[in-house]
């Protein structure tokens, strides 16, 4: 059944500890996927013009790279993906964000990331949505620019690198998304029992 996929709706970011935290953002308007791939090796035994052997290799994917680019900062998350500490005033409303120490080890927090797309009818009605999913990703000092008359766009990399036997990327067809407000328990959870055919 061949679908049409467009859009990036939502993506969630779930941290992958013991009480997992939530960052969901409807801002993403670019996600970039690129599989993290080790090459392999073609050795090949020739004597003059004959090929009497080759030995080769097959490429594997060890995990994916994923770019976001968003429209707006939200803070959170920016903090979570550059590595540094993010506080709060009690009201939250105003924030200050120490980013990771200049030569020192910067112990980033691992985290599952979730990408909601929408599956599209030939008259533009949204039929499902498609969920690409990524786990124990790790962010990346965060790149963005500053320019006059512009707004802050901040651009965040990721790199998901999945433990042995498990899949780079899960993608997963749904009727509905899961609704603003659900835990990242609830996030997490959410799989086949809720799917769309």
């Amino acid at each position: 059944m061949e679908k049409a996929i467009a859009n990036v709706v939502r993506v969630d970011i779930i941290t992958e500890e013991t009480t997992p935290q939530l960052i969901s953002v409807t801002t993403s308007d670019e996600v970039g996927c690129e599989p993290a791939i080790n090459e392999g090796k073609e050795e090949v035994l020739r004597s003059k013009n004959r090929i009497l052997a080759q030995n080769v290799t097959e490429d594997l994917v060890t995990g994916y790279d994923v770019t976001l680019k968003d429209t707006i900062v939200n803070p959170d998350q920016f903090a979570l993906l550059d590595g540094g500490i993010i506080t709060w005033d009690e009201a939250k409303e105003h924030f200050t964000y120490d980013g990771p120490q200049t030569g020192s080890v910067v112990s980033r927090k691992k985290f599952t990331i979730d990408v909601w797309s929408e599956e599209k009818d030939a008259d533009g009605e949204t039929l499902g949505f498609q969920r690409f999913r990524f786990r124990h990703a790790k962010g990346k000092p965060v790149k963005f620019t500053l320019k006059d008359g512009g707004f802050f766009a901040p651009e965040y990399t990721i790199k998901s690198r999945p433990k042995n036997g498990e899949s780079p990327v899960n993608l997963m067809s749904f009727d509905e998304m899961p609704a603003a407000g659900q835990t990242a328990a609830q996030i997490l959870a959410y799989n086949t029992q809720s799917a769309g055919a």
